[in-house]
């Protein structure tokens, strides 16, 4: 499933596993988050271990399960996790059970026995009445910090991984990955058809939603609840974020926190929003950049979406200062990844940057701008 960042896509697809359970497909009780240097080995082991967790968490799962195929898990994730490690090939003889003296050979854990491991989890599953396991995994673009070699490496090892019998794999990325995954052979052996494309919400669902969410919050009715904000606020939050609920979501927390009165209601209007949003950026990020980093950061914002190459020709600089301001901009969170063509690397404005586009000075005529002067 691919889509923007923020868009929903992480809750839509938990709100799908949810339903999955319900029908006796089992699931781990949280989604995976990948991360950027891991290797096939890596993502099959932290996979194995949050299913292991899970089959623990979820009552009346574990007691149903095949005892000594338990035992070797505890030896894998639980508590004598680690016991076999160091040991290359052959067998590990792991001893547990405390004075009873129970010991069993443990394979070493490779890439073949994890395999293995996943193919008997879903064995046991199956004889205990699921009718197969599905895995959650987010943040598939974080991939692309990767070259295209150990992209491709770490696809092809966990291809088999990946095509066990009776496991429904969703990954969850933004709008980068098709462009990534198209680097790996065979791909298709791996992914089945195209992304599920999720697209941003319209103004009335985004609405509705927070509309809900107070609902909620008065507990059936037994407490009173008012909208700390106003629908013009709603409005020039979606119109800023063409509709991106968690960048909404985000401001409204960040605006009414900074504008709140300890034990007074709130009622955010558009102007007062503005200029507390527009101050936040400036004090938590603009602050900490130097004059290149500022200039840097001042051309991704008029381009809206940019290249290092670009941002160099603009500003005359050499890619290696415009990389190093990059660099700072992605750590202070003021910037982020859009899409990869080829070799080239495009950046658009974080969310929380995008706050600047409010004018402190205001009249209420106009709140948002079309340049930001920083």
């Amino acid at each position: 499933m691919n889509g923007n960042i923020g868009v929903g896509k992480t809750t839509f697809v938990n709100y799908v596993r949810a339903l999955a359970f319900e029908k006796n497909h089992f699931t781990t009780i949280a989604e995976i988050g990948i991360q950027h240097d891991w290797n096939s080995e890596d993502f099959m082991q932290v996979t194995l271990s949050a299913v292991y967790t899970s089959i623990n968490r979820i009552k009346g799962i574990r007691n149903k399960f095949d005892k000594e195929f338990l035992e070797k898990l505890d030896v894998y994730f639980g508590t004598y996790r680690g016991s076999s490690q160091g040991i290359s090939g052959g067998v590990a003889t792991i001893s547990v059970g405390g004075e009873k003296g129970i010991s069993y050979g443990a394979p070493a854990f490779n890439s073949f026995v994890m395999k293995d491991t996943l193919k008997e989890i879903v064995e046991n599953l199956k004889k205990i009445g699921y009718v197969g396991m599905t895995i959650h995994y987010n943040n598939l673009e974080l991939l692309n910090d990767k070259d295209e070699k150990n992209i491709i490496k770490l696809f092809n090892g966990i291809r088999d991984f990946l095509q066990t019998e009776g496991v429904h794999f969703i990954f969850v990325g933004d709008m980068t990955v098709s462009d990534m995954l198209q680097k790996v052979p065979r791909v298709d052996d791996i992914f089945y058809g195209p992304p599920v494309h999720m697209e941003s919400f319209s103004f009335q669902d985004i609405c509705s939603i927070l509309d809900k969410r107070i609902k909620e919050l008065s507990i059936g009715g037994k407490m009173t609840s008012e909208k700390p904000y106003s629908d013009e606020a709603i409005e020039t939050l979606y119109k800023l974020y063409s509709g991106n609920v968690r960048a909404i979501l985000k401001s409204l927390t960040t605006a009414i926190t900074a504008l709140s009165v300890e034990n007074k209601p709130i009622k955010l209007t558009p102007v007062p929003m503005g200029r507390a949003l527009r101050r936040i950026a400036e004090e938590r990020y603009v602050s900490k950049l130097n004059q290149t980093e500022i200039k840097v950061l001042r051309q991704i914002i008029i381009k809206k979406e940019t290249t290092n190459k670009l941002i160099s020709e603009a500003l005359r600089m050499k890619p290696q200062n415009i990389s190093n301001a990059i660099t700072t901009l992605r750590q202070y969170n003021c910037i982020r990844l859009s899409r990869v063509e080829g070799r080239a690397r495009y950046y658009v404005p974080s969310p929380e940057i995008r706050w600047l586009f409010f004018d402190v000075s205001t009249d209420g005529q106009k709140l948002l701008r079309e340049f930001v002067s920083i």
